[in-house]
């Protein structure tokens, strides 16, 4: 049986990157104020893209499943789930970190059509019709669909608006609650957090860095030390049925974080990265 990645980036322009050119503002976060812990305002997105109120329902039973759970009946492709990870201030402008669970395509229709409602940067051009001479040009639209999404993994969008306006984006396959299930999590220090650090490019409130990052289920908090001696903590929220957590945890102006540390209920230190926020 074929590892489900944890993370497997798409298209990650900013990841493992440093907060590069950050926005001047008060402490406690990127260029102000930021609040990162346990938002809870998950919801389906509609048709129109219209975002959910805080605390509507999710049609994929958010927060109901937990590692290695069943597939909810009827999960729908082309129907996301959609979760605040953190917000705040920057500049006067508000900010938002969220991120979106697309449940797996099982039919190259179903496909196509899911990523007909991706920004166009997001999209695999190669999956209906490949170019000349791409390694895709030999294969069966099974195999294409197979290969570009495989067996067992749902796709995650996150991204940053700025005064409601989507600024940046990435996106990655993720484990499907049909999947493989996360492993526990560990790892020495160095490079154990996977994710994308939004709000490196841009001007303005648009500058905001924030690193938005998957987790397992046995992460109760992830704390960032920062080299000034002061810390910030994010507390993983749940994105529908998936398996995994996510976290937003905003950077600091002018502030390299010295460690990044992944806590478990009981507070044991599960993992520590020293690659993010330099």
């Amino acid at each position: 049986m074929e590892r489900t990645p944890v993370f497997e980036p798409l298209q990650c322009h900013s990841r493992r990157r440093g907060c590069a050119n950050p926005v001047r503002g008060g402490a406690g976060g990127c260029g102000g104020s930021a609040r990162v812990a346990g938002v809870p305002t998950s919801g389906a997105v509609s048709a129109s893209g219209a975002r959910p109120s805080p605390g509507t329902p999710s049609p994929s039973g958010a927060g109901a499943s937990g590692a290695g759970a069943s597939a909810a009946p009827g999960r729908d492709p082309l129907t996301p789930t959609e979760v605040l990870v953190a917000q705040g201030q920057a500049g006067g402008t508000t900010w938002q970190a969220r991120a979106q669970l697309w449940p797996h395509p099982e039919t190259m229709g179903q496909a196509l059509a899911q990523q007909e409602k991706w920004p166009a940067k997001q999209r695999n051009t190669e999956l209906a019709s490949p170019s000349p001479g791409h390694p895709m040009a030999d294969r069966s639209p099974a195999e294409r669909l197979r290969l570009i999404y495989p067996p067992g993994t749902d796709t995650v969008r996150v991204f940053l608006t700025v005064a409601g306006t989507e600024t940046e984006s990435s996106a990655s396959r993720v484990p499907s609650p049909d999947g493989r299930p996360p492993g526990p999590t560990g790892g020495g220090a160095g490079r154990s957090l996977e994710g994308s650090l939004l709000g490196v490019k841009g001007g303005g409130a648009g500058g905001v860095p924030v690193l938005v990052a998957p987790v397992g289920p046995d992460v109760a908090r992830v704390v960032a030390a920062w080299s000034d001696g002061t810390s910030t903590e994010a507390v993983p929220v749940v994105l529908g049925d998936s398996p995994m957590r996510w976290i937003g945890l905003p950077g600091k102006p002018g502030v390299q974080a010295t460690s990044v540390r992944l806590l478990g209920a009981g507070g044991a230190v599960l993992a520590t990265d020293t690659q993010w926020f330099h």
